[in-house]
């Protein structure tokens, strides 16, 4: 019994020792190569989604837009703000053709309060009152297919590709707006009021839209 013992203290010291830590590569094994990890990239800073001039993001990621500070996604918008903005007084030279083609807007009245949607129908050189709401609607021009032509606003055709009209607004017999409404792109200089909101729907006129 004796000597089974030491044969088996003798054969754990052998397997610890050759189970060590090795400085090199052992008789009949493999040298051990060492593999250098990739560089890391740089951390991209995360977007919640693209940028807008007028637009902010919360912490959640969600973006608020001002809406009368939509960007012009395309060349027609990009002629329609231009051509709209306040500090641009344009001529509007419309042909005779058209002028008879199309002389009627019908809008959208928008009750912010109550959530009421009213239609009105304004004819050229007309006025009428919103009831109950202390607003004049005049129309002063219309046209069906806006354009620029040397600084001018025309109609590029006598049909309905980009109806829009100018409008002035009167509360209490005080002029607060005079501009063009656009029924394709409503938030370019919208009409600000704390109660109503008004858009342009759609002309009429002998002609029929699309």
């Amino acid at each position: 019994m004796r000597h089974a013992s030491i044969f088996l203290s003798a054969f754990t010291v052998l397997v610890a020792v050759g189970c060590g830590s090795r400085s090199g590569p052992q008789p009949g094994h493999p040298p051990i190569v060492t593999v250098p990890s990739p560089p890391r990239a740089a951390a991209t800073p995360v977007q919640h989604g693209p940028s807008h001039a007028g637009c902010q993001h919360d912490q959640a990621g969600k973006m608020t837009c001002c809406p009368d500070e939509k960007e012009p996604s395309g060349p027609v918008e990009a002629l329609v703000r231009g051509a709209t903005s306040p500090a641009k007084a344009r001529t509007v030279n419309v042909q005779d053709s058209v002028r008879v083609a199309w002389s009627t807007a019908k809008l959208s009245v928008v009750d912010k309060t109550s959530g009421q949607i009213r239609s009105l129908d304004l004819v050229r050189g007309q006025s009428r009152v919103i009831p109950d709401s202390g607003l004049t609607l005049s129309l002063d021009h219309v046209v069906p297919d806006f354009g620029m032509d040397d600084g001018s606003i025309v109609s590029r055709s006598v049909s309905p590709e980009n109806p829009a009209v100018q409008v002035r607004i009167k509360e209490g017999g005080k002029e607060i707006f005079k501009g063009w409404m656009f029924a394709k792109f409503p938030d370019v200089h919208p009409f600000e009021h704390a109660r109503y909101a008004i858009r342009l729907a759609q002309l009429q006129g002998t002609r029929r839209n699309p």
